[in-house]
């Protein structure tokens, strides 16, 4: 068994984890020796983001490759630009929800208690208090959660005692203990008529993109805020940046952007009450640096075993 990290983006923690743990059959690879170290590998180890058509090229030409491990969570670029025929490709759910979970609720906090304003006024040197009387708190608030996966999960989990009444929105409506209720995406909008705030942390795909758009933010409470986690196209960026300007909901937050980075000119950029962070909740230093690798550690120890792999896609 030959199994490749390629190293293009990986953090060398993260590399220096998986390949510490092998028996010597797994070895790191950067651009230059990349095709020859895959040749005949049966696996490879990468980020979904350096899944290019040059990569995807030399993948195709390797005779034994049998399964590609994704050390992120997201798959766009393998669904984008295509995978070998027959390969097995697993994604590394899970490994990220705790910290992209504590982000968005971070966000959220800051939207609750008005920290946009604040720093504003802080650039201006500015005390004014007036803005007190819209700062709320989660308590008996009703929290939405588009995508009820491991990080809708996690999401509902730390914000339990808070004490929000919590509704999670998945596609089979089956109940969950970490929510109140849970809803099929199909009958959400009740629930979301209602919400005091969103959070969107499902996958993108066809049905998903720009699920919100004008005609959904205009349905909205005005007082409700909006916290993305899951993909900036889930929601149409122009309709957001326009229903912010216009007042159709309270604020929103995202580290998510269609396309990352969002262009200087984007109207997303001034919208009130608004914040963005660079597509970073997926960053905890050590303690993601271990989550990470450790799926990929686990997966190659069922490789070698010969047992079912973990955390299957189709793409």
């Amino acid at each position: 068994m030959k199994i490749v990290v390629y190293a293009q983006g990986v953090r060398s923690e993260v590399v220096n984890l998986i390949t510490g743990s092998s028996q010597g059959d797994v070895i790191a690879a950067k651009t230059p020796e990349l095709e020859s170290a895959l040749a005949d590998a049966d696996g490879l180890v990468l980020q979904d983001f350096v899944w290019t058509p040059d990569i995807s090229a030399i993948a195709q030409k390797s005779t034994r490759l049998k399964w590609i491990q994704l050390l992120t969570s997201g798959y766009d670029r393998m669904t984008q630009f295509g995978v070998p025929k027959g390969v097995t490709i697993c994604n590394a759910r899970g490994a990220f929800s705790h910290s992209v979970s504590v982000h968005g609720i971070g966000l959220y906090l800051a939207l609750l208690r008005g920290v946009p304003i604040i720093l504003a006024q802080q650039k201006q040197s500015s005390w004014q208090r007036d803005f007190a009387n819209v700062l709320a708190v989660p308590a008996e608030s009703s929290v939405v959660i588009l995508g009820f996966g491991s990080i809708g999960q996690e999401i509902a989990r730390l914000l339990k005692p808070f004490g929000p009444h919590i509704t999670g929105v998945n596609r089979s409506g089956a109940p969950h203990a970490l929510a109140d209720r849970i809803v099929k995406s199909s009958e959400a909008q009740p629930a979301l008529q209602n919400a005091d705030a969103i959070f969107l942390s499902m996958p993108l795909d066809g049905a998903t993109r720009h699920a919100i758009g004008t005609q959904q933010l205009k349905s909205y409470k005005r007082s409700a805020v909006l916290i993305n986690v899951g993909r900036g196209g889930l929601w149409d960026q122009n309709a957001l940046a326009q229903g912010l300007h216009d007042g159709l909901i309270a604020g929103a937050a995202t580290d998510v952007t269609d396309p990352e980075p969002l262009p200087s000119d984007h109207p997303l950029w001034t919208a009130p009450n608004f914040i963005l962070s660079p597509h970073v909740s997926g960053a905890s230093g050590e303690v993601g640096y271990k989550s990470q690798a450790g799926i990929a550690i686990d997966n190659i120890a069922r490789y070698r075993r010969g047992e079912k792999l973990e955390n299957i896609v189709t793409v």
